[in-house]
């Protein structure tokens, strides 16, 4: 007997912003990286982190090695820029090709995620990686609006593991399972009712979007995670042996939501 069983099941989470980056106190030197970015670019990232210039002689017996002279000023000072540079974005981009979701018996989610679990399918998210061109506001202590452009584009990562359940036995009776099927079906970026971005399924979707009303809006990157298994009972008779087969089929659809942003042209990104 050959069937499948439906069971929709919905989840969402939600957040009011997305995480904000810290200042590192002891940021990698440039050109180690493996980023994107040159030694020179690597160099000019880093702000209000502790300056301790080292001289070009110091520096060649510590590393082995010479640096640029833009390197070597930013070993003692802060570089600013007349507008956003393209250093962070590049640096985002890199990271997240370097993306790599688990197997079916294994999710990988950042700390900061919300995990969402269902009928076979556990540890699911849709982490918002980044938005492009973006900047945070420091406005107050606790007011620190994310702003973002009305053309842009959104990277996320999504991912779940099946949970398979284990055969067992009892009396005559005998159930195995095993998964056929799993994959990520659809991907949407909607803002309030209306999709804006759709992308099929992919572990790291990236979304460009276009905004057309200025003012807040919120953001929505919705997944749907379809898996499918296969259920076996025998049920032992003596001479003959009763073989019945089923599929169960589940979706699970987690989304996240970014409330409260604000979006207008920013120059460069972050």
């Amino acid at each position: 007997m050959h069937h499948c069983e439906r069971s929709v099941l919905i989840a969402a989470l939600f957040v009011t912003s997305l995480a904000t980056g810290s200042v590192a106190a002891d940021p990698p030197r440039p050109g180690t990286e493996g980023n994107g970015l040159t030694e020179n670019e690597s160099a000019t990232l880093w702000s209000r982190d502790a300056d301790e210039y080292l001289g070009q002689d110091t520096f060649r017996q510590r590393y082995g090695d010479s640096r640029t002279a833009v390197h070597q000023l930013a070993n003692g000072t802060d570089i600013t820029f007349k507008r956003p540079p393209e250093t962070a974005a590049t640096w985002t981009r890199n990271d997240f090709e370097d993306l790599n979701a688990g197997g079916s018996e294994t999710s990988v989610y950042p700390t900061h995620a919300t995990l969402e679990d269902g009928v076979f399918i556990e540890d699911a998210h849709a982490t918002i990686f980044a938005v492009h061109p973006s900047t945070r506001g420091h406005l107050e202590p606790n007011e620190t609006p994310l702003y973002i452009a009305p053309n842009g584009t959104m990277r996320g990562f999504i991912d779940y593991r099946v949970r398979v359940p284990e055969d067992r036995t009892s009396g005559n009776t005998t159930i195995e399972w095993s998964l056929t099927e799993h994959e990520i079906e659809d991907i949407q970026l909607q803002t309030g009712d209306e999709t804006i971005a759709k992308e099929a399924g992919s572990h790291t979707p990236t979304l460009d979007y276009n905004l057309e009303d200025d003012g807040s809006t919120t953001l929505s990157l919705e997944a749907e995670i379809y898996t499918r298994l296969k259920k076996t009972t025998r049920i032992d008779r003596g001479n003959e042996t009763d073989v019945r087969v089923s599929y169960i089929c589940v979706r699970l659809r987690p989304d996240l939501r970014l409330e409260g942003l604000s979006h207008s042209f920013i120059q460069g990104e972050a």
